[in-house]
């Protein structure tokens, strides 16, 4: 029997963030399927996969006008792609690819399934006209997932979408985090404890909320900021205002951040929305101990195994973590001291970290894609 033939499609493979991460992963899904990809920029992928891969070699660029002329041309050249392999499939990450796949597939491929992965919150980054329009758009998928039940929540038509919606979490490799890990760190100093935050530097991220919190712990608690974007000079210069230079340590983009986890006491996520929370989960498997904002979507079901949210006073802790209430850096502070004053609560949090992290290993995940496809 021929494989079926699963033509992957995203802006690009270099992993940036939560969807790079998944579209890399299921390169492994070739010891089943016939895998290609499809993509608009060029990248490097973080699997090496030995799959065809078709860029549009696009150059980036933030006009408007450039964005809706590049609907136009990346739906011709998936429905070109997607031609000339045949494929079964069409698999979309993120709306910069789900637009164009839909659309090729109303006027062009209509024969063939598609499946949309929405991996951000709509309601964080988008208006309600944006939010109509892609929530309209994708009743004409076959399969709609996201990667936290929670983030179902922000699409409009959800009667008629629930019966296309699927959730399926993000997953991380275990044993390349185990072997990543252990390799040195030369750029920190050494004799302090060590709270880590890793993310693109956004509002979103509010990692201002992040530098607030640790300026209220004692001197020998230190921050490590990991990533880049728009918000590095904002950061730095309250980094100055509030005298915080020693204490906080803006390293920029990291390819391997596991050997930053492993030297960390905790894990803080200070955002106001995300999708998932990947960074959250490659920190547990670090044995991190977490403490995060109860913000939409992803977060809480990681942490509390519980999609439902319930008002926050201060802190609460969960079965795998510690919630706070969103751009509350003193809660966030009291609730650190409050786990790290306790040996048995910092050691019932890094077990239960790792015992979670498990949870969402690669081999897993992948297994509820190929149980996907296969019913298609």
């Amino acid at each position: 029997m021929p494989k079926k033939k699963i033509t992957i499609i995203i802006s690009s493979l270099e992993k940036i963030g939560g969807a790079e991460n998944v579209a890399n992963y299921q390169s492994l899904l070739s010891q089943k399927y016939d895998i290609t990809y499809i993509t608009f920029y060029n990248g490097k992928p973080s699997y090496n996969p030995k799959c065809k891969i078709f860029c549009a070699n696009e150059l980036k660029s933030t006009n408007l006008i450039h964005s809706f002329i590049k609907i136009f041309t990346r739906t011709l050249f998936i429905k070109k792609i997607a031609s000339n392999i045949d494929s079964d499939i069409l698999l979309a990450h993120m709306q910069q690819s789900a637009i164009p796949t839909i659309i090729a597939k109303i006027f062009f491929l209509t024969d063939t399934k598609t499946i949309v992965c929405n991996h951000s919150p709509l309601k964080a980054f988008h208006g309600r006209i944006h939010c109509f329009f892609l929530s309209l758009l994708y009743l004409k998928t076959d399969v709609l997932v996201t990667v936290s039940q929670n983030s179902f929540n922000d699409f409009l038509f959800k009667k008629f979408l629930k019966k296309k919606h699927v959730t399926i979490y993000n997953a991380i490799n275990i044993d390349e985090i185990a072997r990543k890990k252990n390799l040195p760190v030369i750029d920190l100093p050494t004799n302090y404890k060590f709270i880590i935050n890793i993310g693109k530097l956004r509002k979103v991220k509010d990692q201002i909320t992040f530098i607030k919190a640790i300026s209220h712990l004692p001197n020998n608690f230190h921050g490590i900021i990991i990533g880049s974007g728009k918000e590095k000079k904002h950061l730095q210069d309250f980094i100055q205002i509030t005298k915080m230079q020693s204490r906080i340590h803006l390293l920029g983009k990291k390819n391997n951040v596991f050997p930053y986890l492993a030297k960390s006491t905790f894990y803080l996520s200070t955002s106001k929305y995300e999708g998932f929370g990947i960074s959250i989960l490659e920190a547990m498997a670090c044995n991190l101990p977490v403490v995060a904002t109860d913000c939409p979507h992803g977060v809480k079901e990681i942490i509390t195994n519980n999609v439902l949210s319930k008002k926050r006073t201060s802190f609460s802790l969960e079965k795998y973590g510690i919630l706070t209430s969103i751009g509350d850096d003193i809660a966030i502070s009291q609730a650190i001291m409050h786990v790290d004053s306790s040996p048995q609560l910092l050691q019932y949090y890094k077990q239960h970290s790792l015992k979670r992290a498990k949870e969402f290993d690669i081999s897993i995940i992948l297994q509820y894609w190929m149980n996907l496809i296969d019913k298609m």
